[in-house]
Order: C-alpha cells, then sequence, then structure tokens
C-alpha cells in the first residue's frame, strides 16, 4: 500500500544515514561548523574539504573512499567536510555552487573541476606537492640505507606528519631537494639508534657528513624556531652552507654574491682527502671574516663556463681562487696559500682590490658590434670622437642570447663614423664603477664629450624604441638617411628585465 511504501522509504533513508555516518567515521573526516569555516580550515594545516547541502549528499561517498587513501600518520594532508556553508564565504574563495571539493593551503584555495568521484578526488589531492607523502623511516634497515651516503641530512621526530612542525619541515623540505636528504621518524626510540642527540618528538635536527665536521661546525645542528617554513628553510639552507659550501651546478641557486669560490680537485666521494684539505685551507680563513662574504669550494671540471673568463686551466692540482659580486669577477692572482687568501679577503672587505678581471681582447674586432674588456675599455668606449652605445651582458643570461640578434642588426644599420655599438661580458670582466649593472641585458649610452657621465635605458622593449633613445642621446648629427629598413622596427627584447622575447619580423620600409 501507499502507506507501506513511505514507510519503507522512510527505513531506507534512515539506513542511508547510518551507513553514512559509519562511513565518515571509519575514514576520519573531520566535520567542520559551518559558522567559523575559516578558522577551522585554518587550524587543519593543508586541508581537502567537501562542502555539501545535505549529509546524504552523494559526494561524500565518494570523498570518503577518497579520504581512506590518506589515512596514517605519514600522510600529510587532513580531510573534512562542511554541511550548508555560508554561501558568501564560498563566492569569497571562487567556489560557486553545491557540492564542490577544495584544497587549502596557507590561505591558497584550489578547487577541483574534474569529476565528483573518489578516483578523480585522489588525483586532485596527489597532483598539488604540499600533499606529497613524507618520506618516513619505519624501521631500522629503511633508516640504514636513508643515512648510508655522504649528503647532508636533515630529519625530523613527529608523533605525526600532520603537526605543525612536521607542516612546516615538509613544506620547506620542497625547497631543499638538490641539497640535502629529508626524511621523517616517528619513532624517537629508532632515530637514537642513529645516535641524533637526545631524539625526542618534534625535534629538527640538520646532519652534516664527515667531510664537513670540523672544531666550527658541529655534527649535529638543532632547530629552535617557530613552527614555520620559512623559518625552517632558512634554517636549513644556513647548514647547507656551513662556513664553506660545496658548490655544484645543481646548488648554484642557493648561494648568492658576494661569494668566495676555490675551484679546484674536489670531489667529495672520488677524492675525499684532497677536497677536504682545501676545503680546511678555506676554512680557517672563513671562520674568521665577516658573514657578509660567503665561502665555497668547487670542482674546477664542474664549471667549464667559467674556465675562460678566468683563465683556468682544468689540470690536477690547479687551484683557482675569484670573489664573485653583482658587478663582476675579482680573481686572486697569487698562489692559493691560507695567507694569500687572507690578504685577498681583507682586500675585498676593505675595497683595495686591484686584482681587476678582464678577458682576453679578440684578436679581430672590426664587426659592427665591437666587443669590449677591460683591459679596452678606456680606448674603445672612452673615445672621445664618438657616441657609444654599450650592452652589458652575461654567459648565463638566457635573456641575452635573445638581444643579441637585435643589437647586432640594430649596429649594422646604424653604426658609423661617429656612433659606436659595444658589448662587454660582465662575467669575464670587472665592470667599471661608473656603470650600475645589477641586472642584464643592461644598456648604456655614453657621449663623446661626457665619457664620465653615462646613461641608463629603461624604456620599453621593442627594438624601434631602443633605437629612438640612442638617436635623441647622439651628440654627433646624424648621418644622411640610409636605404630603406626592413626587419628591425618589429625587433623585440627586454632591456634591464628578467623576461625577453627577441622577434624579428618584415614591416613597412620608413
Amino acid at each position: 500500500t501507499w502507506g507501506r511504501r513511505v514507510s519503507r522509504s522512510a527505513v531506507e533513508m534512515l539506513l542511508v544515514s547510518l551507513l553514512s555516518a559509519v562511513a565518515l567515521a571509519s575514514a576520519a573526516l573531520v566535520e567542520l561548523p559551518a559558522a567559523s569555516t575559516a578558522q577551522a580550515i585554518e587550524d587543519l594545516g593543508v586541508a581537502v574539504v567537501a562542502f555539501v547541502e545535505f549529509r546524504d549528499d552523494g559526494l561524500l561517498e565518494e570523498f570518503t573512499r577518497a579520504a581512506q587513501g590518506f589515512e596514517g600518520p605519514a600522510e600529510y594532508a587532513s580531510f573534512a567536510f562542511v554541511e550548508d556553508p555560508p554561501s558568501q564565504w564560498l563566492k569569497q574563495h571562487g567556489i560557486s555552487g553545491l557540492p564542490a571539493v577544495a584544497l587549502f593551503d596557507s590561505g591558497n584555495v584550489l578547487v577541483h573541476k574534474g569529476p565528483h568521484t573518489a578516483e578523480a578526488i585522489t588525483e586532485f589531492v596527489r597532483a598539488h606537492p604540499e600533499t606529497r607523502n613524507m618520506t618516513v623511516l619505519p624501521n631500522f634497515d629503511f633508516a640504514d640505507k636513508f643515512f648510508n651516503v655522504k649528503s647532508q641530512i636533515f630529519v625530523g621526530i613527529f608523533s605525526t606528519v600532520r603537526d605543525p612542525l612536521a607542516r612546516a619541515f615538509n613544506r620547506a623540505a620542497g625547497n631543499l631537494t638538490h641539497l640535502a636528504r629529508t626524511a621523517a621518524f616517528l619513532d624517537p626510540a629508532l632515530a637514537q639508534r642513529f645516535n641524533i642527540t637526545n631524539a625526542r618528538l618534534g625535534m629538527l635536527v640538520w646532519i652534516r657528513p664527515t667531510w664537513m665536521v670540523s672544531p666550527y661546525e658541529p655534527a649535529q645542528v638543532f632547530y629552535e624556531g617557530p613552527a614555520d617554513w620559512k623559518s625552517v628553510r632558512d634554517f636549513a639552507l644556513t647548514c647547507w652552507r656551513g662556513l664553506v659550501s660545496h658548490l655544484q651546478p645543481r646548488s648554484e641557486f642557493a648561494l648568492s654574491p658576494p661569494l668566495l669560490v676555490v675551484f679546484g680537485d674536489v670531489h667529495f666521494l672520488r677524492d675525499p682527502s684532497q677536497a677536504k684539505y682545501i676545503r680546511n685551507r678555506v676554512l680557517r680563513v672563513a671562520n674568521q671574516t665577516t658573514p657578509r662574504l660567503k665561502f665555497a669550494v668547487a670542482d674546477i671540471k664542474e664549471f667549464a663556463k667559467f674556465q675562460t673568463a678566468l683563465n683556468m686551466a682544468p689540470s690536477k692540482g690547479q687551484i683557482h681562487t675569484a670573489i664573485f659580486t653583482a658587478t663582476g669577477i675579482n680573481k686572486m692572482g697569487h698562489e692559493f696559500s691560507p695567507a694569500n687568501l687572507q690578504t685577498f679577503v681583507a682586500k675585498f672587505v676593505r675595497e683595495e682590490l686591484h686584482e681587476k678581471l678582464s678577458a682576453t681582447p679578440p684578436a679581430v674586432n672590426d664587426g659592427p658590434v665591437k666587443t669590449v674588456v677591460l683591459s679596452t675599455f678606456d680606448e674603445i668606449v672612452n673615445d672621445p670622437s664618438v657616441d657609444v652605445a654599450i650592452y652589458f651582458h652575461a654567459q648565463w643570461c638566457a635573456e641575452c642570447k635573445d638581444f643579441d640578434d637585435v643589437w647586432y642588426s640594430l649596429a649594422s644599420q646604424h653604426a658609423d663614423g661617429t656612433l659606436r655599438f659595444v658589448s662587454m661580458d660582465i662575467t669575464a670582466n670587472e665592470v667599471p664603477s661608473e656603470y650600475n649593472v645589477h641586472v642584464v641585458p643592461k644598456l648604456y649610452f655614453v657621449p663623446a664629450a661626457a665619457k664620465g657621465n653615462p646613461s641608463a635605458y629603461a624604456g620599453a622593449t621593442k627594438a624601434e624604441h631602443v633605437l629612438s633613445w640612442i638617436e635623441s642621446s647622439r651628440t654627433h648629427p646624424t648621418p644622411a638617411a640610409e636605404p630603406a629598413r626592413s626587419t628591425i622596427a618589429a625587433s623585440a627584447s627586454v632591456v634591464g628585465s628578467p623576461a625577453a622575447a627577441a622577434s624579428v619580423a618584415e614591416s613597412p620600409a620608413e
């Protein structure tokens, strides 16, 4: 009868509700209060949240299945749901309509746009880098393999990787991929078996390899700051650098000028005794020097890009030293020794260095763009009979490679007896003090009658604008009009900016 059908429907609804409640409980989902959604989500750290209008919404069943795959102390993301959330709050966070799934991390919101299936939700969560599984050392054998390396190690000891300090550690570890091995213990007793001093929950410790341990650098350094990922990252970078870093191509990004580098046979795995011998000699000087100057040792064979600029021979036993600054390089001209290194550093600190880096002048320099080195700068740039447009670039600069063609084309069309186009590589030459070159590519105009007053270019990116700037800066009359140009007007690049695009397109004759 009709009455029975109603009764059966009510029973079915009750069963669905009971099954949903059991499923939610088994998946350890957190129900967040609708009235204080924002604060509740913030307290969870990285949170994956389902927003539903009713508790028996079909999305929750699929969401629960997805959450079950993220259970356990080694899983980083928390799963929660909100029933009947405030519509205005949803709109403010880019969530339109219910049901919905979103991932929250440090104020950032990523809304799931795919199907509301367990598989699709799992894929969405796993794609977010902050929800990656932290490497957990579960037993002695696994941990023994992890520690059996000669690299630097950063570990944490937590009861669960969802602890605030564990979340900060995990996020900071994403910035240390090429610098150190990172992992977590969930058992302090296991950590103690690997000689971690006073191992306890809530501890972060940086562990140095034997080659980096010295009277000035302990084998273990303990973090004592807040549960903030940037503070943890800065601590780790300071530990990684030590007093004398081991510079490798993959870790160049972690060091900034001013930086003193000693290049030699530095390979801590292949020849640890020679590498440690060089580092220890540098260490004596670094320990007595202002922190403003950083120190590093590097294998000369791994830095071929500097061999020409520094006239370095990669032969066995050769040691070369240079200080890299924001404006150029100073090379030590004396034999490597602690005494000579101390003198070189002292001169740098007192700004008395006279070892100015200058590349070898080219044998042939008769093209439209003149190559200038420090030793020929006065002759080519400070010639009082000509205006000079100078382009500073660097070997490592991808944007400069784009702008090279633009500069050559401009010079081919406009260089003459009264206007000279030149270029200078700042990685191979000391930049004269009159030029403020902190970013490349960088352009300056040097008038014929005012060599001590160069003017920098900071205009638009198109080559026609660069040309307009040069023409307006000339002190000699522009020669009679030349044949029409077809390729310059549309050339473009970025000057004095970290982005660039060089393209040549046909344009109407002027």
